[in-house]
């Protein structure tokens, strides 16, 4: 009888342990609107790193070849899920604006980065970061913020923009339809 009672209280306390993971997972992914994810295809060149996201306010990917040097002046593409619209940049990086928007700095390999001005969004839900030299000694640099308004930025029509495109919106369907697959699985 002693061991009735305790394995009674584990099977009832399993469910109400589970739900609460669930939650807690479900509160931290309302707080990020970026989800990072690795494709197999390269597009980046030898010494840049390859790093892909989709930013769900704006439903966009981003790709970008990040150089491994102080400038950090990276190629950015930025994809429109919906239209297939794709666009190049030179930059430091492309964020989501609703993760920057209370923000004074900006993470970066040297630590906390400030920000030398910081645009307002204007409708965009994509900011893009450019290092710059600061204006004061320490720190030597800060990043300029500046909305990307798809008006202002010019369609990229390469082959390789067209292969990034596909790539990418691929590449996250085929993930999403995993994940979405395993959490749909049963618990046990």
């Amino acid at each position: 009888m002693k061991y009735k009672t305790p394995a009674v209280v584990l099977l009832l306390a399993l469910p109400l342990a589970a739900n609460s993971i669930t939650a807690t997972a479900q509160s931290n992914d309302e707080k990020t609107d970026t989800s990072r994810f690795q494709m197999n295809e390269k597009f980046c060149e030898a010494g840049e790193t390859q790093s892909s996201k989709y930013i769900n306010s704006a439903d966009s990917f981003i790709l970008s070849c990040e150089c491994n040097c102080t400038a950090q002046e990276n190629r950015l593409w930025i994809v429109l899920r919906k239209t297939k619209a794709t666009y190049q940049i030179d930059a430091s990086k492309a964020v989501s604006t609703k993760e920057i928007e209370n923000l004074d700095s900006i993470p970066d390999v040297f630590g906390l980065v400030p920000f030398c001005e910081k645009k307002p969004a204007a409708n965009s839900t994509i900011t893009i970061l450019t290092k710059r030299p600061s204006a004061n000694s320490s720190p030597l640099y800060c990043y300029s913020a500046q909305p990307f308004l798809e008006q202002d930025n010019k369609k990229c029509e390469t082959a390789e923009c067209k292969k990034i495109s596909e790539s990418l919106t691929e590449t996250h369907d085929l993930l999403a339809q995993d994940l979405s697959a395993k959490k749909m699985s049963p618990l046990f």
